[in-house]
């Protein structure tokens, strides 16, 4: 059965197998290094010509260019070797210094060990830790092939793949790495796919069943299925037909979450409205299209809507004289000022409708000349 880890811990045995694939590969350069003399000023007839040839050649398979050979004869060796040696020293001294960090665990320990590799190797060296199936957490494994109900077809996930680099730069380089490889008939057959899928419908709940599809398909693709299962990893495997899985290696191209959203949506608006209280309220004009002829809103439509809002206020304003007797002018805000020579009456519990913007301004102790204010708004 082929399986694929999910969100689980690198085991220990992992690390440490790495470590000594690390280590070892590291002995191998070092013993090519202690084959080439340190100094051209050595006796000709004591010198190895095929061992140093040996050397350059087993420190070219490391990665390190200057050591490629352009000539056989004693001196050139001898010369390419001397410039050499002193490359593969340094990158001996980092990859030790990185192997022999203990600063970090379990999958910090990891990239320390990869780190190392690309020391001795190179930055563009890449290593794959090998994995045993039977070492990992069984609740985070997921089983390709049995995990999912009516795993999608060859078809269906090339479609999908298709799809996906549109969005994905990874994907589509992948995607083109395999279609180069069929043409050049690079392949070892056609490569297998296989989904494999973990759905946690609940946080701290047991993984569901297999009855869902895999969630990377669209809703019709999922039809005869329990449908959509939210908080599930969905994952698609690519690799030979004849995987062997004890143990295995593998590299993740690219992965992403996706929001599902919702079946149905209740609409609706909100706003902060606060109370009238002593001063005048804060307008909140809510503006809504006076027809649907127009595809969009234009800058036209909001300002008609603007103006009109402005004449109706003014026309739905209270009068002066329809205030006259009610004795609710200390009520409403002082939109209108009347006119009035006489003394006022300070009263701030019941003041009249006509002396109430004057009692206010000698209450606090203007000068303005009242008989001066036009009944205005």
């Amino acid at each position: 059965m082929r399986a694929l880890v999910c969100d689980v811990s690198v085991p220990r045995q992992v690390v440490s197998a790495l470590l000594g694939r690390a280590q070892a590969a590291a002995d191998v350069l070092l013993g090519a290094k202690n084959a080439l003399p340190e100094t051209e000023r050595v006796d000709r007839s004591t010198i190895d010509a095929t061992a140093i040839a040996d050397a350059l050649d087993l420190c070219a398979a490391y990665g390190v260019q200057e050591a490629l050979i352009d000539a056989l004869d004693v001196d050139s060796l001898i010369a390419r070797a001397v410039r050499v040696r002193p490359v593969v020293q340094k990158r001996l001294e980092d990859a030790r210094q990185l192997l022999a960090s203990t600063s970090a665990t379990g999958d910090g320990r990891i990239e320390i060990i990869v780190n190392g590799f690309k020391a001795l190797f190179g930055g563009s060296f890449v290593v794959l830790p090998e994995v045993s199936v039977a070492d990992l957490d069984s609740g985070k494994v997921a089983a390709f092939g049995t995990s999912v109900a009516s795993p999608p077809t060859d078809d269906r996930v090339w479609l999908w793949l298709q799809q996906v680099a549109e969005t994905h730069p990874r994907v589509r380089r992948f995607e083109t790495f395999m279609m180069a490889a069929q043409a050049w008939g690079g392949t070892d057959g056609n490569p297998a796919f296989a989904g494999a899928q973990l759905a946690q419908l609940t946080p701290g709940a047991a993984f569901a069943s297999s009855a869902y599809g895999w969630q990377a398909l669209s809703d019709d693709d999922l039809a005869g299925t329990a449908g959509r299962a939210r908080g599930a990893q969905a994952i698609m495997g690519i690799g030979p037909a004849t995987l062997v899985t004890e143990p295995f290696a593998g590299f993740v191209i690219d992965e992403w979450p996706e929001t599902l959203a919702s079946s149905s949506v209740t609409t609706g608006i909100s706003f902060e409205y606060d109370q009238p209280v002593s001063q005048a309220p804060q307008c909140f004009l809510f503006a809504v299209p006076g027809n649907f002829e127009d595809p969009a809103w234009k800058a036209e439509h909001l300002a008609e809507i603007v103006r009109d809002t402005m004449t109706l206020a003014k026309a739905r304003l209270v009068d002066l004289d329809a205030l006259s007797g009610a004795n609710v002018g200390g009520i409403f805000p002082a939109l209108m000022f009347p006119i009035a020579t006489t003394a006022p009456s300070v009263s701030p519990t019941t003041p009249s409708p006509v002396t109430a913007a004057p009692d206010w301004i000698a209450w606090r102790g203007s000068a303005l000349d009242v008989s001066r204010m036009d009944d205005a708004v």
